[in-house]
Formats: C-alpha cells, structure tokens, sequence
C-alpha cells in the first residue's frame, strides 16, 4: 500500500473520562474523618527530627512538607503550581494573595491570584512566606538543600501519606 501521510497521524491522547476510567489515574478525595486523621499526625503535631518527620517527636518547627498540604487543602492548588509560585504575595486591595500567574499554566484559567483565606493566616503562612521571600527563597523551597521539583515534591507528600498509616493507593497529596 503507498504511504499517503501516515507519518502525519497523531494518536489522540485518553479523554479525562477515558483517564478516569485507568486504575492508575483514579483518585478520590480524603473524607472528613480522614483529613482529621491526618494533620493530627507527627508533621502537624509534632516530629522527631525533620529527616523522621512522620514519627512522633517535640519538633514543632512547621517544615515546608507541612505548608504544602495545607496550602493544597486551603486553596486547592496543583502540586506543580505551589513547587514553583514565588514566595512574595501579590494584593488585590487590602487582600494577600498567592501569585500562581507564571506558576499556572495546566488548563487556560490555571494562570490565577488564590486569596489568602483567614485559615491560613492564622496558622501563620503569611509570615512563612515572607520569611520565605525574606531569604531569597520560591515558596516551597527548603530551608537548606537545593529546589525540590513538582515531581519529587510529589513523591515526597504521597510518601509521607503512606508512612503515617493511609493505605488506599487512590488517596493521593492531590
């Protein structure tokens, strides 16, 4: 048969109904018991060392690890947005916000502002993130060591979700 552009053709990429349907795209969200259970562990109540963060210590320095899932429960943000936003908050008016304009670029309405909700300024991100932005540091980045990417990031948070006792591999950072 003579070739008539069949370099051309493309396969097309699984629909996000077609994904939903792949065991190892299924997710589901935490429940309410669940979301208790966990940030009443060791990284939120206290650790042994930052390097054991999931055993149960007196270290209550909040670690990046712990700004990351509650910035992804207070906002809803992606993995890959809070690993790369700048530490420096954006206002609109009088409002703090979290700058995910160059960070957002998965869907068209990912480019965003997220407003600081009242939540997480009293559990104190604010001052993390100019403490962040105070050293020259992006939001997420650790206080020694280099850049931890969206992928090991990542990695790291569904890790640390399976050393503290959740089990369903669909319970997942995000």
């Amino acid at each position: 048969v003579e070739d008539r552009g069949f370099d051309d053709i493309k396969v097309r990429g699984a629909t996000q109904a077609e994904k939903r349907q792949l065991p190892e795209e299924i997710r589901r969200a935490f429940t309410a018991d669940e979301m208790q259970r966990f940030f009443d562990t060791p990284l939120f109540t206290g650790y042994k060392n930052p390097r054991e963060r999931s055993k149960p210590g007196k270290m209550m320095l909040r670690l990046p690890d712990a700004w990351f899932f509650i910035i992804i429960a207070h906002t809803g943000a992606r993995i890959a947005e809070i690993a790369s936003a700048p530490a420096t908050l954006k206002f609109l008016g009088d409002i703090p916000c979290l700058d995910l304009i160059d960070a957002g670029s998965k869907t068209q309405n990912a480019r965003r502002l997220v407003p600081i909700i009242p939540d997480l300024r009293r559990l104190g991100f604010i001052e993390y993130a100019e403490a962040q932005a105070k050293a020259g540091k992006a939001l997420m980045d650790p206080p020694a060591g280099p850049k931890i990417t969206a992928d090991a990031w990542s990695k790291r948070l569904n890790r640390y979700i399976r050393d503290v006792g959740f089990t369903d591999d669909a319970l997942v950072a995000y």
